[in-house]
């Protein structure tokens, strides 16, 4: 079913605040709490925005002559764009990092 994006992205963030907060999480190793901590306190998702952008060029990626995008995914998460190509094998890209990833790999080849 659908989700709302705003009912997703507050129960993710709920997720991790639960793992936080449980006892077996005090049992890992300092820095692995650390890396928790720095990771998911001050969280904030992909935006919408930013989702629409990444959405809206995947035509355009399809349109490469002799390249075949096979399998793209957004983690709202850890703000990871994971795409597959049939000859360059998988590129992860930030949401930040994307238009310049598709401006330095990919400008004028469509």
């Amino acid at each position: 079913p659908k989700v709302n994006y705003n009912d997703k992205t507050n129960l993710a963030g709920k997720i991790y605040k639960f793992i936080s907060e449980e006892n077996i999480f005090d049992t890992l190793p300092d820095d692995w709490k650390q890396i928790h901590k720095l990771s998911y306190e001050n969280w904030r998702p992909v935006s919408c925005h930013d989702i629409d952008k990444i959405v809206s060029r995947l035509s355009d990626l399809r349109k490469v002559e002799n390249l075949y995008l096979r399998n793209v995914n957004v983690s709202i998460v850890q703000d990871a764009i994971r795409m597959q190509f049939n000859c360059d094998g998988t590129h992860f890209v930030s949401s930040e990092n994307y238009e310049q990833f598709i401006e330095d790999n990919f400008d004028g080849l469509y």
